[in-house]
């Protein structure tokens, strides 16, 4: 799903924003960015602005224009009609909007450039839905196929290489999906069938299989059937059930997937305590869960064991950062809570923690929640297809393929850490 936060571990370049010649950024040229288009076209700036920011901004991660941080909600100008966003880690953020375009900014490591304003990404169109992991981003086309770009080293682009790509890839293997997700470096998809499908690296188990340490092509997770969603937190993944359970593997050392005891496991256990789920949102350390009754539940190393979240009633959308959390009422009123505020990622003006859910000023009519490690954003949009239970259609899902072989030495295969 998207609105996860990432942890962002500065070891690869990057390649999330495209680059080749130059462009304009705060009145000065930067070369190598190509293919971006900077600022947002006469029909993207005249839309109504949606979109609010607050938090750590160091990579221009906001996308206003600066390297502020933001204590409290700030309306971002020049871009608008966003239905989607992702925060996508700590260095870059990507958005949606209704006409199907794709929208980037942020820091890419690759080149030390950045993309401080909202640019649109070329080569990608009809786009659905997206999602921003810390070196890589996907889009859902409305034709069911996946794509991707970024850094590729441990497959998480998924088109059976390696390798970086600066213009989207179609993600092999893959039709009739229905939502994505992205981890550190690793990717997620639910098909239309309920199943799930996962690539990228396997460190903790995050892909559901063992041995591997690495796959640059899709496989199919087993154990999984009727996920309407799926979402991927740094080394754990997550799947919602249509009969409204949730499920978890991967990476458990503090308790992400409701249990205690195992530290790491590939195989999808159900969360205990979980039950008529609508939505799933999950950070590196922790994971919530919108209840159809309009309640939030959280566990992980800042909530323990599953368990309501007290003080929020009417909520219909979710968002899990690293230590930070967020949801959005019927009201349109935003909520913020967490352990960590050092970046003011809760919007309350100061930098202290707030461990109870508080109700923000400034933004109002707010649809969608989405939250980067440090970092948080509201849209004032129809509601994001991923915050929303989908039934399941019927008929073929994605084509089951082999398991790949190992790949060549020089590929230099990579374990977990």
């Amino acid at each position: 799903m998207i609105a996860h936060g990432k942890e962002a571990w500065h070891l690869r370049s990057i390649g999330i924003l495209q680059r080749g010649i130059a462009i304009i950024l705060g009145g000065f040229i930067v070369p190598g960015l190509i293919g971006l288009v900077s600022g947002a076209p006469p029909a993207a700036a005249q839309a109504a602005a949606n979109l609010w920011a607050w938090g750590d901004n160091r990579y221009t991660q906001l996308g206003d224009g600066t390297t502020t941080g933001r204590l409290v909600p700030t309306q971002i100008g020049g871009i608008g009609d966003l239905i989607a966003i992702d925060g996508g880690g700590s260095l870059h953020t990507v958005a949606l909007r209704s006409d199907g375009t794709v929208w980037v900014w942020g820091d890419d490591a690759s080149t030390g450039t950045r993309t401080e304003v909202p640019a649109q990404m070329p080569g990608i169109s009809s786009v659905t839905a997206v999602a921003g992991g810390t070196y890589h981003t996907l889009a859902l086309k409305s034709d069911g196929t996946v794509w991707a770009w970024g850094d590729g080293w441990l497959g998480m682009l998924g088109n059976g290489t390696f390798e970086r790509s600066l213009a989207p890839v179609q993600v092999i293997g893959l039709s009739n999906i229905q939502d994505i997700d992205a981890g550190i470096g690793f990717s997620l998809a639910s098909g239309k069938d309920g199943s799930v499908w996962a690539w990228g690296e396997n460190d903790r188990g995050a892909l559901g299989i063992e041995m591997w340490p690495k796959l640059n092509a899709p496989v199919r997770i087993d154990g999984l059937s009727e996920v309407i969603d799926v979402a991927a937190g740094g080394y754990n993944s997550y799947a919602l059930k249509a009969d409204g359970t949730v499920w978890a593997w991967g990476w458990n050392r503090y308790g992400q997937s409701g249990t205690t005891g195992v530290e790491c496991s590939p195989v999808p256990g159900r969360v205990p305590g979980i039950d008529h789920a609508t939505a799933i949102s999950a950070g590196v350390y922790d994971c919530l869960a919108l209840k159809s009754d309009g309640t939030v539940w959280a566990w992980g190393a800042t909530f323990g064991k599953p368990a309501q979240v007290s003080g929020l009633a009417s909520i219909v959308g979710i968002a899990a950062g690293d230590h930070h959390a967020l949801a959005v009422d019927s009201e349109g009123s935003v909520w913020a809570w967490g352990s960590n505020n050092s970046e003011g990622q809760l919007g309350n003006g100061a930098a202290s923690a707030s461990l109870g859910p508080t109700r923000l000023t400034g933004p109002t009519g707010i649809k969608l929640v989405a939250a980067g490690d440090s970092s948080s954003f509201a849209l004032a949009a129809p509601a994001n297809r991923q915050n929303v239970p989908r039934p399941i259609t019927p008929g073929a899902g994605p084509t089951t393929i082999a398991l790949p072989q190992p790949p060549p030495p020089a590929l230099s295969l990579a374990g977990a850490p």
